[in-house]
């Protein structure tokens, strides 16, 4: 296996897009100003087959490039841009995160770390507004967990991931079977490759939450047709743990009352958007187990 301890390695930013204009500007303005070498380093979009077609801001050609794929999901265009990178360590992003300006650096020195040998993944906090909707904060709260699910489940979202494209050789693509979940079984996947997951809470990068009950309920069916249909995979290296919500109904209860900044009544507000998006969830695996389509978006 190559070693990355010696000098910095040349890196790849892959980034799944779809629809959104403004927040890709956002993500490629934080892209542009890393600390990393600018030499170095180079960014991938995959536009996800959006209309209008996405376009690169003004002076971005000079460190990313946009590809498409016509094949729907987020991990067909994670593949898509694994195919078109050039570096020795792939860095993986969404369109809505906002990475530090160390990220790329602090991923980098993570995988040096591990000489290579582990998969990292790095911080993901959501922004607050200076409003917040009553959605946003439930979304807060939960959160995305990455220290949590590494730690207890295994896997790092590929909101925030790096991977040397040696280990990735020997872990495969992602698969496209999945539009959410597709970060988990992958990362189980590496493990069974003899991959651990590490958490790197320096290596940071910044999203906002969803603000609007619709975006949060078509965010709850995604995410529930992405766990439905990796557990009726039934691959082998998938746990029925890994594929069930981390919290239960009672752990969730217990969790939002715990919170010392929220007042009563925020606390049953709060708990009235998380008893809303279970029912959803409920129902949608009933949809799809009448044999309905999951949610792609």
């Amino acid at each position: 296996m190559r070693s990355y301890q010696l000098a910095n390695p040349t890196v790849s930013v892959i980034v799944p897009a779809y629809g959104d204009q403004l927040a890709l500007d956002a993500c490629l303005t934080a892209l542009r100003s890393q600390s990393y070498p600018s030499d170095l380093y180079e960014v991938v979009v995959v536009d996800n087959n959006s209309e209008p077609p996405l376009a690169l801001m003004k002076g971005a050609e000079s460190f990313a490039r946009i590809v498409r794929c016509a094949t729907p999901g987020s991990y067909a265009a994670r593949n898509v841009g694994v195919r078109e990178a050039t570096g020795e360590i792939l860095a993986f992003t969404d369109v809505d995160c906002i990475p530090a300006a160390d990220w790329v650096r602090e991923g980098v020195d993570a995988i040096q770390r591990v000489k290579g040998r582990s998969v990292i993944g790095g911080d993901v906090r959501f922004l607050k507004a200076q409003r917040e909707t009553i959605v946003e904060r439930y979304q807060r709260l939960t959160g995305f967990m990455q220290e949590e699910n590494i730690k207890n489940l295994g896997f790092t979202a590929t909101a925030n991931l790096f991977v040397t494209r040696d280990a990735l050789s020997q872990i495969g693509y992602f698969d496209e079977r999945l539009f959410s979940a597709g970060d988990r079984e992958w990362c189980w996947r590496a493990a069974r490759a003899g991959y651990s997951v590490e958490f790197s809470p320096s290596a940071i990068v910044y999203t906002v939450p969803r603000s609007s009950l619709r975006a949060a309920i078509r965010q709850a069916r995604r995410v529930t047709g992405g766990r439905f249909i990796l557990s009726r995979l039934q691959l082998s290296h998938v746990s029925q743990k890994g594929v069930s919500p981390y919290r239960s109904a009672t752990g969730t209860v217990k969790y939002i009352f715990a919170d010392p900044d929220l007042s009563l009544m925020a606390k049953v507000r709060v708990l009235s958007i998380a008893a809303l998006l279970k029912a959803v969830r409920v129902l949608e695996q009933v949809r799809l187990s009448l044999g309905q389509t999951a949610e792609r978006r």
